[in-house]
């Protein structure tokens, strides 16, 4: 079973307060040039993405410079809707991606209000278990001063948030490939995410 863990880019997803809105602009048609292009203008923060230690820290490191490694492996998804989260399955170098189903409302007005958080304490235990990544159906594990991300990403541990269809992936294991677009020197980028069972 693959299962597809991405939101799709569109004009009709909503962008985080503050940061610029996903647009993309006809620039050749294949009626005048012969072929369609188009131009791009996201934030690197957009729809489902992967945050790097720059994103917090002004010495941390930037997306480009974990090797391909850091983003492939064994994951687990931990059902955090009403309970608070049990890390008992997550061994060292996993993926763990947390179930809110918060992504569901992302076509709503009501997306950016009231997200579910990861506890700190859950983020210290993942900082020792070792966990290579860290991700959630939500905009933000957390929200101002940004505890949780702040733990994390000095352990080096990557967050991704807007992922979608976690519940198709409880009580499995599964193999994890999130591929953020090559961007240099950047914070974050968007990225594909792909659970294999």
């Amino acid at each position: 079973m693959i299962v597809d863990l991405t939101i799709g880019l569109s004009e009709k997803m909503p962008s985080y307060p503050g940061d610029p809105e996903f647009k993309i602009q006809r620039v050749a048609s294949i009626d005048s040039e012969g072929w369609n292009a188009s131009k791009l203008s996201f934030s690197t923060h957009c729809g489902t993405h992967v945050d790097a230690p720059f994103h917090m820290f002004a010495k941390g490191k930037k997306l480009d410079e974990f090797s391909i490694e850091k983003f492939i492996g064994q994951a687990v998804v931990i059902d955090i809707r009403a309970k608070k989260p049990d890390l008992r399955k997550v061994q060292r170098d996993d993926i763990v991606f947390f179930l809110t189903g918060h992504t569901r409302k992302i076509y709503s007005g009501s997306f950016y209000k009231k997200n579910p958080l990861i506890p700190p304490e859950a983020a210290k235990e993942l900082c020792k278990r070792r966990a290579k990544m860290i991700g959630i159906d939500s905009y933000s594990p957390d929200n101002y001063p940004f505890t949780v991300h702040k733990l994390l990403l000095k352990q080096d541990i990557l967050i991704v948030e807007n992922l979608i269809n976690l519940e198709k992936l409880l009580k499995k294991r599964f193999s994890c490939f999130v591929l953020p677009l090559k961007l240099v020197g950047a914070d974050a980028a968007p990225c594909r995410v792909i659970a294999v069972c």
